[in-house]
């Protein structure tokens, strides 16, 4: 799996969660595995991820 395809099973699933759909644990699982092993590192800060979420093409964001 690719860095790319990791972060659009992670936002996948997201989106699933917020729209009040069950995500299985095991899913959640294996996809914090996948990203983990695909180099997807998560933000160490909420001033990181903010300023992730400004960065992102338009077309991907969710805010």
């Amino acid at each position: 799996m690719t860095h790319d395809e990791a972060i659009q099973q992670l936002s996948h699933l997201g989106r699933r969660r917020a729209f009040g759909r069950h995500v299985g644990s095991d899913r959640l699982i294996q996809a914090g595995l996948d990203a983990l092993l695909a180099g997807v590192a998560p933000p160490r800060s909420p001033e990181e991820a903010a300023r992730f979420l400004r960065e992102r093409p338009p077309g991907e964001r969710t805010d």
